[in-house]
């Protein structure tokens, strides 16, 4: 049974000892995991009410409970899929310890889960401020990921723009990319991006698969078909590189080299599962 309490700001009543206590059903619980249970008990019954802070920061001051245990706690309940109290216990926590950029991080994921977008946004421009380069793509691909949830195209194209002038062999970013491309038809920014990501590393074959597909929705059908077998040379396993420059081949009735893109995919994957 839940414990009551009359008012919000009334102080927890019961000592909780320095070393293990028992709980009511016997078993053997840790100071943390009493206080811990406690105070999500208060934000459940108090509906998360921000009165109940001053009652977060009396357990971790009195260190009954770590920021650390906190902190795992908070990811058990994203994990549990518990996020609205995860999401109201680590922004309240967050609110007295707004230099911990572990809490920034659960905040983010928390906000996420729980479809507050716009928060989640905001974490991650804070986040940006302190960020090496390498979590700097991960942050932009996190926030490419959150527009793309609001169907914001264009957001997302940028976010993941910037993630390959950092990164152009960012594998995420070159297959998530083509949706705010073909989102928006922008086509001509994604030639120029992608013949920028080929100076720097001319084999990385997802740059010349969607460079093709823009140039195929400009009908410049040549050229894609030279990018689709570029992406083919360069990772002679990915199949829909084949499919589609066959197709493209087809469309402007060269039936020859659509016949050998066929036959070297058969040749090829049909070894592979024979194998």
């Amino acid at each position: 049974m839940k414990q009551q309490f009359s008012t919000p700001n009334e102080p927890i009543k019961n000592h909780i000892n320095e070393t293990n206590v028992v709980s009511q059903n016997g078993t053997v619980v840790s100071v943390e995991e009493k206080a811990f249970r406690q105070i999500a008990e208060l934000f459940q019954i108090h509906s998360f009410t921000e009165d109940w802070v001053s009652v977060v920061e009396e357990h971790i001051l009195r260190k009954r409970i770590s920021v650390p245990y906190l902190k795992y706690k908070i990811e058990s309940l994203l994990l549990s899929e518990q996020s609205e109290l995860a999401y109201h216990l680590v922004s309240h926590v967050t609110a007295l310890l707004p230099f911990d950029t572990g809490l920034d991080k659960l905040l983010f994921e928390a906000a996420r889960a729980n479809g507050n977008y716009a928060e989640a946004l905001s974490c991650l421009e804070k986040w940006k401020s302190y960020a090496s380069l390498e979590q700097s793509i991960h942050i932009y691909n996190e926030e490419a990921a959150i527009h793309k949830l609001m169907n914001d195209a264009d957001n997302n194209f940028q976010c993941l723009k910037n993630v390959l002038h950092i990164d152009p062999n960012n594998e995420t970013a070159l297959q998530e990319i083509w949706w705010s491309i073909e989102m928006t038809k922008n086509y001509r920014e994604s030639i120029k991006l992608h013949k920028e990501i080929l100076q720097v590393n001319p084999n990385c074959y997802r740059a010349w698969y969607n460079l093709a597909h823009s140039q195929y929705y400009l009908f410049q059908y040549n050229n894609a078909i030279e990018s689709f077998q570029k992406s083919i040379e360069f990772e002679p396993s990915f199949e829909l590189a084949y499919k589609y420059c066959a197709e493209v081949c087809i469309l402007i009735k060269e039936y020859k080299m659509a016949l050998e893109c066929y036959y070297d995919y058969l040749e090829k994957f049909h070894q592979m599962q024979m194998a």
